[in-house]
């Protein structure tokens, strides 16, 4: 598991809300401010943004090389 104070803005995580069983990709937002404090969670595909206490953190989702 990756901790919130080990997240990285505008990066894409595999994630799960606490509570639900299924992963998804999600984005550290900075769409209300660049501070950390400011910082939110946005479901992929949607316009919702939610707080980083409410997540688990997986692994950041990278780039292909190739």
């Amino acid at each position: 598991m990756i901790a919130i104070s080990e997240l990285t803005a505008e990066t894409y995580y595999w994630a799960r809300r606490r509570g639900e069983t299924d992963w998804q990709v999600v984005r550290i937002s900075t769409v209300f401010g660049a501070s950390k404090d400011y910082w939110t969670v946005a479901r992929t595909g949607t316009d919702i943004h939610n707080m980083p206490e409410e997540y688990d953190f997986l692994a950041e989702v990278r780039r292909p090389t190739g």
